[in-house]
Order: C-alpha cells, then sequence, then structure tokens
C-alpha cells in the first residue's frame, strides 16, 4: 500500500502517499478542536471505512469517522483523567484506553456508530497504584502497564485481575507490545530494562498455584547517572527481535 494515515495533536488527520511524499488530502473534524493526548486507527477490512479513537485532555475518547463525516460519531465518558493510550481489538468491536485515573476502561462498540452518542464502558479496571500508560489486547486478555512499574494482565469478560508483572525498578513501565501468536509479552521501562513474559505459562502457573512471576528473559539499555537513558517505545519485529525507541533518541 502507498498511502499511510496521519494523526496529530488536535482532531484532524492527513492521508499521505509515502512513496512520493505528497500530501493527498486532509480531514479536519469540525466539532472539536481539543488537544489529544492520544490517538489510534481501526481500519475496516473492506477499506472503505476508518475509525479514529481519540483521548482528549478533557477526560473523554471521541469517536470519528473521517470518510463519512466531519462530526464526532460517539463519545465515550467516564475516565476522571486524560487519556494516554487507545487500542483496538482486531475486528474492531473492543475498545480500551488508559488514563491518568489509574484506571484502563473496556468499551464495547456497535456498528453503526450513531452521531454523537454518549456510550458508557462495558468494565472498568481497577488495581494499578499510579497512572496507566499503555495497553494492549492478547487473544482474551487485555495487558496493561504503568507508573507503578507492573504490567497487569485482565480478563476482558469480568474484569478480574489474573497476573501482576513486577521486576522493574524505580519508576514507569512505558510501553508494551506482544507476539500474540506465541503469548510472549515485553516490557520497557524507566530503569532502562526491558523484560519478556511468557504470558501463557505464567498463566498455568499461576493456576496451579504458584506465588512468584518471572520473566523469561531481562535485558538493561547502558546509559549513565547525569544521562539515563530508558525505552520509551518497544515492538516486536519477530519472538527473537525487539525494536527500541530510548528517550535520548537512539533506537
Amino acid at each position: 500500500y502507498d498511502i499511510i494515515v496521519v494523526g496529530f495533536g488536535h482532531p484532524f488527520i492527513q492521508l499521505w502517499n509515502w512513496r512520493t511524499n505528497d500530501n493527498l488530502r486532509e480531514i479536519r473534524c469540525s466539532d472539536e478542536n481539543c488537544i489529544l493526548y492520544s490517538l489510534s486507527f481501526w481500519i475496516d477490512p473492506t477499506q472503505v471505512n476508518l475509525v479514529v479513537a481519540a483521548g482528549t485532555v478533557f477526560n473523554q475518547v471521541l469517536l470519528w469517522e473521517p470518510f463519512k463525516s466531519s462530526k464526532i460519531s460517539a463519545r465515550l465518558k467516564g475516565h476522571q483523567g486524560v487519556i494516554f493510550r487507545t487500542t483496538w481489538s482486531d475486528d474492531g468491536t473492543l475498545l480500551c484506553s488508559v488514563s491518568d485515573d489509574r484506571t484502563a476502561k473496556l468499551w464495547l462498540l456497535q456498528k453503526p456508530l450513531i452521531n454523537n452518542t454518549d456510550i458508557e464502558a462495558k468494565i472498568t479496571f481497577h488495581g494499578h497504584a499510579a497512572r496507566v500508560w499503555d495497553c494492549l489486547f492478547m487473544r482474551q486478555y487485555l495487558v496493561t502497564c504503568s507508573e507503578d512499574t507492573t504490567c497487569a494482565v485482565w480478563d476482558v469478560d469480568n474484569g478480574t485481575r489474573l497476573l501482576s508483572l513486577s521486576g522493574h525498578k524505580g519508576k514507569n513501565v512505558w510501553k508494551i507490545c506482544a507476539n500474540v501468536n506465541n503469548m510472549v509479552l515485553v516490557s520497557g521501562s524507566g530503569n532502562s530494562s526491558i523484560k519478556m513474559w511468557d504470558i501463557e505459562h505464567l498463566l498455568q502457573l499461576q493456576k496451579g498455584g504458584a506465588k512468584k512471576v518471572i520473566p523469561f528473559m531481562h535485558k538493561e539499555i547502558m546509559g549513565t547517572k547525569k544521562k539515563p537513558e530508558f525505552v520509551r517505545v518497544v515492538n516486536m519485529y519477530n519472538l527473537n527481535t525487539a525494536i527500541l525507541a530510548t528517550n535520548r533518541g537512539f533506537i
């Protein structure tokens, strides 16, 4: 594909041809102009529709279908803090948001969206002791990471916390990513480390009564006391390779 969609810090998007470096189109939301703290896209498999989930500074998630209308399709209300991250299930029926209010919320979305409808969360996940930075879906589970240096694995059906993954030191697990096929999670922390977790194995151990959950791999990146270097973004290239971006601009 030659076209990419770019989102910005206010409710508008641009369509670019990355091969020719041409800005093909800009689409603006007509009834909101607030600052966005997060943004994610869900693309319909037929590729005829795009849904934008935008987390605002006013504690709401805005759902917008820019190819259909310039107006907001729905507002997801209930958080008591700014929205740091939104992420979609593969089929676009579930959306998760995480917030400054120390919670994650799961939203069940029915299509088509009705203009400017207020939608309430299906489940609110409580348990982190500080701000929640990131979230992702792993099959029937939701995973979150937090300023409290832990990751949590939740049951999306009832909101139960199944695992608490601790071991990062200091402050902040900024980012998580996963190889869903192999149920492997990678967490990147403010203490210059990444950890890999075999989630399926850990869930089995937990059911068997194991009292301690540990990662199967731990690595640290180098920094200095005056110029600490830590993970801000992490993605899995394959089961054996993770790509990191640090606060000092290195990959």
